[in-house]
């Protein structure tokens, strides 16, 4: 009887981590389906209520402080209530959905802004929920599964041109015919030049069915959410009950003599190694997101081609994404994390190169951003997981990291545009030359210090032993009787 009350308890087990697992990377598709379509639907948003390209990237200004403030949020949550996690996210999703549903609609580029920020701060606190519960249940796998992760990202990103490209303009985008209507903003993508800008009293675009991709997505959101709130219902207990075995195994871990006191939390080089990693993950999703939010506007602009033809060949690039993510997941059951680390660090500088020397033809543009696209896209789950295994059973790390997903994605565009802007193509190979380089830096200083951590450590345990066996020989001297 208790054989069989112990199997079903292990097999109600498995089918919770099973279920959560599967709405883990709903939510990250769902995120990443609704960033995608900020970039494949912004000229035509813009011109539908008569928006500038600059007063919509100051949507994406809100957008990622909005992740470093969910990043922060999850962090607190994720740290102390993560029992309550599909409370979190049923109520996230939904939202998610909400909001989404109302982009095409608001005709003020600043409740847009605004509907933006409210995105960006719940995909900053769903990933950092994601992750911390993905090193809960499967911290031997983690390299793989925040791979996977990344990867429903990506097929987010892939959806996204896909579910609005047949909705688009199919025309080109014409030069401005005024300024006035141009707003400073710390994220200016050449933006003026990009569409036509329409005065005040002009005749704006028609809605037509450009809010059907926002309907679907919207409604997805809402559905996920009603299905994290039967989870809970039904499976609550088992997961309370992982929740307290994981944070037994993390106390005696770290009561155990495995756990070098180089690595505890608020050390020195505890500070070191999540600076370091917040920067290397920064960096890489700054890349990502930069290349991937502005991708159509630079290709439409400096082609002079359509939109929706620029947007497609987005599907190219989100398929490679995903594609390299694909590999990540499979690639560290066959190489080992020092190999990984430096092939993808190497190649990324090697092809900013190529891009800088051959990048303004079109066909050595779309090859060489096509395999940027396929190595860049595994850095950020690379990096993390490589992050997490230096300071293991501490879950705080993951949303530290994840403030990089913000302040990354913050910097990252604001360069990418200043540099665009001024420099037109080049500028934009010069920040992924740039990019790839601070990347190869973090990484080598990482190394460095972890390295003399160990050996240093190593040292004091040798040290250790020999006073201990010098000790013992003491101990073990003869002794002088005295005959008195």
């Amino acid at each position: 009887m208790d054989a069989r009350t112990d199997s079903k308890r292990r097999s109600r087990r498995v089918t919770s981590e099973r279920i959560r697992g599967a709405l883990i990377y709903m939510y990250c598709m769902l995120s990443g389906t609704a960033f995608a379509l900020i970039g494949t639907t912004q000229p035509d948003l813009a011109a539908l209520h008569g928006f500038t390209l600059s007063q919509m990237s100051f949507g994406l200004c809100l957008f990622c402080i909005g992740v470093v403030i969910g990043s922060l949020t999850g962090t607190v949550l994720s740290t102390n209530y993560l029992h309550s996690y599909d409370i979190f996210l049923a109520t996230m999703f939904a939202t998610y959905g909400v909001s989404v549903l109302c982009i095409p609609f608001v005709p003020n580029w600043i409740m847009l802004s605004l509907i933006y920020g409210l995105q960006g701060t719940l995909t900053g606190m769903g990933n950092v929920c994601n992750v911390t519960l993905i090193i809960l249940l499967w911290r031997d796998k983690a390299t793989s599964c925040i791979s996977a992760y990344a990867l429903c990202y990506a097929v987010g990103s892939i959806i996204s041109p896909i579910l609005a490209s047949p909705f688009l303009s199919s025309e080109a985008p014409l030069p401005p015919e005024s300024n006035e209507t141009a707003v400073t903003s710390p994220l200016l993508l050449g933006s003026n030049d990009t569409m036509e800008l329409r005065e005040e009293g002009d005749q704006h675009a028609e809605l037509g069915l450009l809010f059907v991709p926002f309907l679907v997505l919207g409604i997805y959101g809402i559905s996920v959410a009603i299905l994290h709130l039967y989870v809970r219902y039904n499976f609550q207990k088992d997961f309370e009950a992982r929740i307290v075995e994981s944070d037994e195994v993390s106390a005696s871990y770290l009561r155990s003599e495995k756990s070098s006191s180089w690595f505890k939390r608020f050390s020195s080089f505890w500070f070191f190694v999540v600076i370091l990693g917040f920067m290397l993950y920064g960096v890489a999703i700054g890349r990502e997101i930069a290349s991937l939010y502005i991708f159509v506007t630079i290709t439409s602009d400096a082609f002079k081609i359509s939109t929706q033809s620029a947007s497609l060949i987005t599907i190219l690039l989100n398929a490679l994404r995903c594609g390299g993510r694909v590999v990540m997941i499979f690639l560290p059951m066959f190489f080992s994390m020092k190999h990984l680390i430096i092939t993808y660090i190497t190649v990324p500088v090697i092809l900013s190169v190529a891009l800088v020397v051959t990048g303004t033809n079109w066909w050595a543009y779309l090859v060489l951003m096509s395999l940027q696209t396929l190595f860049g896209s595994a850095c950020s789950p690379l990096f993390m997981a490589w992050v997490i295994d230096i300071i293991p059973q501490d879950r705080s790390v993951s949303g530290i990291l994840m403030y990089g997903t913000g302040f990354g994605a913050l910097v990252g565009v604001w360069i990418c545009s200043f540099l665009y802007e001024t420099y037109g193509l080049v500028g934009f190979f010069y920040f992924m030359l740039g990019m790839a380089c601070t990347l190869m830096v973090c990484v080598l200083l990482l190394r460095a210090g972890v390295s003399y951590c160990k050996n240093r450590d190593e040292e004091r345990t040798q040290l250790l032993a020999s006073n201990d066996k010098e000790d013992g020989e003491d101990c073990n001297l003869p002794t002088e009787r005295s005959y008195d």
